[in-house]
């Protein structure tokens, strides 16, 4: 198996995961937010319409996307292999210096 192999396995189980597990969150979002609009309604008849619930649909399923879009940034750029010239330099600094240490 090569390197890294397993771990990008783990991140695609992860992935997978979330992806399948995004609609039942839209559902449970939506269904607070309902429950919170219903709050507002009992208060005030007049304060919430159709056009605000699916302004709030909108909302929780593009902070969803974009949530997800973020999460994959991130672990996919721990992914990246280094640049020759990062790995040139990492490489020098964990060389031991040949210079004994002071007594």
């Amino acid at each position: 198996m090569r390197e890294g192999a397993g771990t990008a396995l783990a991140i695609a189980i992860v992935a997978v995961a979330l992806v399948t597990l995004m609609p039942l969150l839209i559902v449970v979002l939506f269904w607070v937010f309902t429950s919170g609009v219903a709050v507002a309604r009992s208060n005030d008849p007049a304060a919430t319409s159709a056009p605000a619930l699916l302004i709030g649909m909108v909302g929780i399923v593009g902070m969803l996307t974009i949530l997800l879009a973020v999460v994959m940034k991130l672990v996919g750029g721990s992914l990246t292999p280094p640049s020759k010239k990062k790995r040139l330099a990492f490489e020098r600094a964990a060389e031991p210096d040949a210079t004994p240490p002071p007594a």
